[in-house]
């Protein structure tokens, strides 16, 4: 021990550097299960975030009748009380509802009247105050508007159902006191569990009121609710979450009460974000750990076969061999188990601070069992490797370890080796193009593919370089000669040619898949909403709604009304095909040209039938407002705005025109509006008639696919693999150091037989440059074969949609510029220890 203190004492920089790279890859080892926990939690947020309302409750309804003779007391029974049971993670709110109408001065309409529990700190007074006691209520402003009821007006409530021969009463009406207006504020949100959204005035406007007051309200149905609410804590556990709605529907049917809710659908997004994230985090990991695996081996094996010597004279004075492996090995085992805790720590430090500045919501690292696992497993791999490393350098009989230079590898063996690389990199291609969901090795296929290009260019550069000295050296000139044979003939620097072409294209991949997945979601979510700002509007006649559009928009160059049609069986859209080309979103994979589209859908003559087009096949017929209308299909699409691959859209005008009842409500109708729409617009929009009520755009739906699990996935990618990059660079530091003794003895003695001092430092830097060079346009095509290839792998979306992956990156400049950029930093570094290695040659006695 003493004597492997003072070897750790005479060679502090090799022992630093195992030290170092140790740590490097143990940080890599615990960089991936920390930034997926990380990442997960963020994509959960998100996902919550961004779920309807109906897909964060497990809701409780159950049909109460009451007959007229039962008198107001027996209305406070136990049979009219909302249970309030305790779930964990949920909010529970508890309601009672009526159908019926409420009436004003001279107007009727639908209406329920509604207690729920602490509604007043959801909803948004606008005018007035929320209700307090008995016989109060509050109207929505446009109900308000509509039937001429203010604050302090007396508003009638009569229970009862509409029907087709017309309104069925329940009751008496009761008198209410309009005690404020209300905007729906967090009611049309996950509170009000998809209750009340205002999208369809037939289903009638929530009217609300105290407890006291609905029961007192004279009625023959009433609706009990219970709603569970699910908050952030329901969501740390899916089992559990999905087990709880499973009860709560066994529950139902034996109690006699329904359950709805899409929480199960929420879950199911939420495990396929974490199954994206996982499978991507840890591909991306791979190729930093195996990189800082590889140096390490590099470095061990150039301090070792420094050291042959040493060996050899061991081995010449009877030193036992288990002795000698120790003396071999210690310098480097005890640096590998001292770099582990290093690289825990450092990897919770850099990962706190890149989820920080990643991740959404900063959700924080946490250091769990399987983490430690991960840092225990890549310290048992460096000791692995540097134990190899210096197995094979040192390992041999006393004469040839007391030789300065090893024995040349066994061709073959390595040509064996190659050969092998190529054929998995082949395999994990042919699974890819015949696996419809690629798993396994065909995830490896990227790394696979540049490992397998870096193999077969180590060959094809030696070759060359070989030539080309020989070349130089015919016709006199010495300094090309000289670094075309070291390239052609030092081991060590094609070795470094593999490592930088694997870097290089895997950073280049990195950053084709960012970019083309950041392109995607845009496409996606941009196709999704229709156009790049979408308004909902106040139900309005549809006839009313384009008219007020055109009236606001009279050049027909921003905005654009949109009806959403009540069809069930096929989804399908009126829009004002004159503005359609201009307004909406018409992305090239629709199929179809957007100039096209009006011409289609509004020929001369088009019988009693109605021009569609349509992504899959519509029936024969389509409900529109409030006809059933005959349709033919004008022309085929691959997709729909907004309705995706099942769907179609229709013109407006010859709808309205088709229609029995043209005063019937659309059903959602909206506006989209173009990316340029002048910011006064809303305003005029307003004056026209409309009543906005609210208003989404492309930006804010990109906003959200960026925070969801594959974009998160694809920014720890180019994180690491940039970081691999930078990796690579520092092997050319362990490169230039572990030959740096024979090339300065090397060096010096053509020195005094006359070779200029500024054809040292153009030796060494040479053979760099064209070991970089030729590594970075290697790179480069492995990265395009790679995306040819295994494009597909990317994970740029947790459903598996969107659009298809482009063979060609949307900015592959991108590309060249982070390769060429690794490649500055590799010459830069390459001049530096040329500079260093000239200093040592000019330093050295003659």
């Amino acid at each position: 021990m003493r004597l492997v203190r003072a070897m750790l004492r005479q060679r502090r920089g090799a022992a630093l550097t195992m030290l170092v790279l140790a740590a490097i890859a143990t940080l890599g080892a615990v960089a991936g299960p920390l930034y997926r926990d990380a990442a997960a939690s963020a994509a959960t947020t998100a996902e919550v975030a961004q779920a309807t309302p109906v897909e964060r409750v497990i809701s409780r309804t159950r049909i109460v009748e009451v007959t007229r003779s039962f008198g107001p007391a027996k209305r406070f029974s136990d049979d009219l009380e909302p249970l309030l049971p305790y779930r964990k993670g949920f909010e529970t709110v508890g309601g009672l509802q009526i159908a019926g109408r409420v009436t004003g001065a001279n107007t009727q309409a639908s209406a329920w009247l509604v207690y729920r529990g602490n509604v007043c700190a959801h909803i948004v007074v606008v005018a007035g105050r929320c209700v307090a006691g008995a016989g109060e209520a509050v109207l929505p402003v446009s109900v308000g508007h509509d039937l001429g009821l203010g604050v302090g007006s007396v508003a009638g409530f009569e229970a009862g159902l509409v029907t087709r021969s017309g309104f069925s009463s329940e009751g008496e009406p009761v008198a209410v006191t309009v005690v404020g207006l209300y905007e729906l504020g967090d009611v049309a949100g996950a509170y009000g569990a998809g209750r009340y959204t205002g999208d369809d005035p037939a289903e009638g406007a929530p009217v609300f009121a105290t407890r006291e007051t609905v029961m007192g309200t004279p009625f023959e149905d009433a609706v009990l609710i219970t709603d569970f609410i699910a908050g952030p804590e329901a969501f740390t556990d899916l089992g559990a979450l999905r087990t709880l709605v499973t009860d709560e529907r066994d529950t139902g049917d034996q109690e006699g009460y329904a359950v709805s809710g899409d929480l199960d659908r929420l879950a199911d997004r939420i495990d396929a974000s974490h199954a994206v994230l996982g499978i991507a985090i840890q591909v991306a990991a791979v190729p930093l750990v195996l990189l800082a695996l590889v140096v390490l081996h590099l470095a061990v094996t150039a301090g070792v076969l420094r050291r042959r010597t040493e060996f050899g004279l061991a081995g010449l004075r009877g030193v036992p061999a288990g002795t000698r492996w120790w003396l071999a090995s210690a310098e480097y085992l005890l640096p590998a188990l001292a770099g582990a805790p290093f690289g825990l720590l450092l990897g919770l430090l850099l990962v706190g601070r890149l989820s920080a500045a990643l991740l959404p919501g900063d959700p924080g690292v946490t250091l769990t069992g399987e983490t430690v696992a991960y840092a225990a497993i890549a310290v048992a791999a460096a000791i692995a490797v540097a134990t190899l490393a210096q197995w094979r350098a040192s390992r041999g009989p006393v004469a040839s370890l007391l030789r300065r230079t090893p024995a040349r590898s066994r061709v073959a063996l390595a040509g064996l080796g190659e050969v092998i690389a190529v054929l998995l990199a082949a395999v994990a291609g042919y699974q890819i193009t015949a696996d419809t969901a690629p798993s396994g090795i065909a995830l490896l296929t990227p790394l696979l593919v540049a490992i397998a290009a870096g193999l077969l260019a180590r060959r094809v550069v030696s070759l060359l370089a070989g030539r080309a000295a020989a070349f130089a050296l015919h016709r006199g000139r010495l300094t090309p000669a000289m670094f075309a044979f070291a390239v052609a003939r030092r081991p060590a620097l094609t070795r470094l040619l593999t490592l930088l072409i694997v870097a290089f294209a895997v950073a280049g991949f990195a950053v084709a898949a960012a970019v083309t997945g950041s392109a995607a979601r845009a496409d996606r979510a941009r196709h999704d909403l229709g156009a790049a700002q979408v308004l909902r509007v106040s139900p309005v006649p549809a006839d009313r709604l384009l008219a007020a559009v055109r009236a606001a928009d009279p050049e027909g160059r921003y905005a654009m009304a949109v009806v959403r049609l009540r069809d069930e069986q096929f989804p399908m859209l009126a829009v004002d095909t004159d503005r359609l080309a201009r307004v909406a979103y018409w992305g090239p994979a629709i199929g179809l040209p957007a100039s096209s589209v009006r011409d289609l859908l509004r020929p001369a003559t088009h019988g009693a039938e109605l021009p569609v087009i349509t992504a899959g096949t519509p029936g024969e017929s389509v409900r529109a407002l409030s006809s059933s209308i005959p349709v033919t299909r004008a022309a085929p699409v691959a997709t729909v705005p907004r309705l995706g691959s099942r769907g179609g859209l229709a013109d407006l005008g010859l709808v309205i025109a088709a229609t029995q009842d043209q005063s019937a409500d659309a059903r959602e109708p909206e506006i989209w509006l173009a990316a340029d729409a002048p910011a006064d617009l809303r305003e005029r929009l307003r004056q026209a008639g409309l009543g906005i009520t609210a208003a989404t755009s492309a930006d804010a739906r990109i906003a959200a696919a960026d925070d969801q699990g594959p974009a998160l996935a694809l920014r720890f990618f180019v994180v690491a693999s940039l970081t691999a990059l930078l990796l690579s660079v520092a092997a050319l530091l362990v490169a230039a150091e572990s030959e740096r003794e024979d090339q300065v003895r090397m060096l010096r003695a053509l020195r005094v037989q006359g070779l200029p001092a500024r054809a040292v430092w153009s030796h060494i830097f040479g053979g760099y440059a064209v070991l970089v060079t030729a590594a970075a346009l290697a790179g480069l095509a492995a990265t395009a074969v790679a995306w040819l290839v295994a494009r597909s792998v990317v994970p740029f979306f947790a459903d598996g949609g969107g659009p298809p992956v482009p063979a060609l990156p949307p900015s592959p400049w991108l590309v060249a510029v982070a390769v060429v950029a690794g490649a500055g930093v590799a010459l830069t570094t390459s001049a530096f220890a040329a500079a260093s290695l000239r200093r040592a040659v000019e330093r050295s006695p003659q």
